[in-house]
């Protein structure tokens, strides 16, 4: 099936996913009944990979690519085979490329954004966004500045957006299922991931850098499981949450670092720097109580354990720890007050209630390690630093969104609870900038000496002149401990 977006769906195509000093993950997409191959070229290498896929995944599948050279950059080519050899079903303008780690540097410069929601409302249609300037603009500062990588935190489509009724699969299951008519959850979520992957900005990002992903709220519906849901979408709850999950692993977390069993949480090595990146909509379930699940505090917990040598650690939390005034957050949203009577956001935060044990659980692990957090979620770019004992402190670095652009009401109301979040929390959390307009994060390691590096955040986004950073954080990490910032 195909949803009305205002773009060609998504055909035949490739994601670069996680990389590293030696080889690389590339998503394929390759629909029809001719065999295709993936063709990768560099300086010391030539080689052609059969493409294998059908429509048990959507026409998706991922191929391995190793023993590349170090700190290399490699053409890609998706070619349709032929009698006469065979031509490519890459967009002209795409030059898909992979380019590998090096092996000990002394920087590592990499980008991270959330929330893409390229499509507003025009009368009964939907037209793309001006907002893509800033998909465009990360692609060449990206470019210039040399990323490897870009992490995309969570909400790289929305699955229920209110104001583009035509592309809400939750509407068009819950009529559906009203008329008695026959409804396919994974069916929805896939033609979903063909329209929002299928914006060329996008497609552009997603072959000429190493992208990896996590899932939040839209990618299955807002504020999924932090809400008691209607009663009639709690009837195709469960469906509606298997096919999100499935077509999630097909265009998404296949193309991130391998995971076991149903894990989508996941850890990996750049260069200097060590990454953990949480999943917060799995388990998610504030009934029970539930955030990350047993299993996955156990594996956090070890990569706590197992990277204290890293010169610098990133937790990736799709939603920040601390974004609202924390205690005033979960007395409101204590057990018993209807989830009607507050916005839906405050009941999805780490501080709500249903979810304040583990955020106190997963501070008490962060503070003693100077780590950074790198969040989106609230539509707003930020830095603040959670201060706690002996002036250690967790910096949280925000952008959001890429290309979303909510009501300014909405975003004015994030700025300001986000302005507010020292007044009611227990640690003191010191705000750096905050900011309105679309965004994207841009982060640069570099190497000061033995034990010493700088890590160094900035904020861009497009102005009348072109893409400018328009805030700055610069800290400096220690034997892995990073210290104060300085804007």
């Amino acid at each position: 099936m195909e949803l009305p977006f205002p773009t060609r769906p998504y055909e035949a195509g490739l994601i670069v996913g996680a990389i590293s000093a030696q080889g690389a993950r590339v998503w394929i997409r390759a629909p029809g009944a001719r065999p295709h191959e993936l063709r990768v070229r560099g300086p010391a290498c030539a080689r052609a990979l059969p493409v294998r896929c059908g429509p048990e995944t959507d026409h998706t599948t991922v191929l391995d690519l190793l023993d590349l050279e170090p700190d290399t950059e490699h053409a890609l080519d998706l070619v349709e085979l032929s009698d006469d050899g065979g031509r490519s079903v890459l967009p002209p303008d795409l030059r898909a490329r992979v380019r590998t780690l090096a092996l000990h540097p002394d920087r590592l410069c990499f980008a991270f954004v959330s929330c893409h929601l390229p499509f507003v409302a025009s009368g009964e249609s939907i037209e793309l966004a001006p907002s893509l300037a800033t998909l465009d603009a990360l692609v060449e500062v990206a470019t210039a500045r040399d990323a490897r990588f870009v992490l995309h935190l969570g909400d790289q489509m929305y699955a229920d957006p209110d104001r583009l009724p035509a592309v809400n699969a939750w509407r068009l299951a819950r009529n559906a299922a009203g008329r008695g008519e026959p409804w396919d959850a994974t069916a929805l979520y896939r033609a979903l991931y063909r329209g929002y992957f299928g914006v060329p900005s996008m497609r552009r990002l997603h072959a000429r850098f190493g992208n990896l992903m996590m899932w939040d709220d839209g990618e299955i519906r807002d504020a999924w499981g932090s809400v008691p849901l209607p009663k009639e979408d709690g009837a195709i709850a469960d469906a509606m949450f298997a096919g999100a999950t499935r077509a999630y692993r097909e265009w998404q977390h296949a193309h991130n670092p391998k995971t076991e069993g149903d894990d989508l949480h996941y850890a990996f090595d750049a260069g200097p720097a060590s990454f953990f990146v949480l999943d917060l909509r799995s388990h998610r379930d504030a009934a029970r109580r539930t955030l990350l699940g047993e299993r996955q505090w156990r594996a956090f917990e070890q990569w706590i354990a197992a990277t204290e040598g890293a010169p610098v650690r990133f937790v990736a939390s799709s939603v920040p720890p601390l974004h609202t005034p924390d205690l005033l957050v979960e007395r409101l949203t204590r057990q018993g007050t209807r989830s009607d009577v507050l916005p839906s956001a405050f009941h999805d935060r780490w501080s709500a209630d249903a979810f304040h044990d583990e955020l106190v659980r997963l501070l008490e692990l962060l503070l003693p390690r100077g780590v950074v957090v790198l969040s989106g979620d609230i539509h707003i770019g930020a830095a603040n630093e959670i201060v706690g004992r002996d002036d250690r402190r967790v910096h949280q670095w925000i952008s959001s969104a890429i290309t979303h652009q909510p009501s300014l009401v909405s975003r004015l109301e994030s700025e300001l609870v986000s302005r507010l979040a020292d007044l009611a929390s227990p640690l003191r959390v010191a705000a750096r900038f905050h900011e309105l307009a679309n965004n994207f994060g841009l982060v640069e390691l570099v190497r000061r000496g033995d034990r010493a590096w700088s890590v160094t955040f900035e904020l861009w986004v497009v102005g009348p002149a072109g893409p400018r950073a328009i805030q700055r954080v610069e800290a400096t990490a220690i034997d892995g401990i990073v210290g104060a910032g300085v804007a």
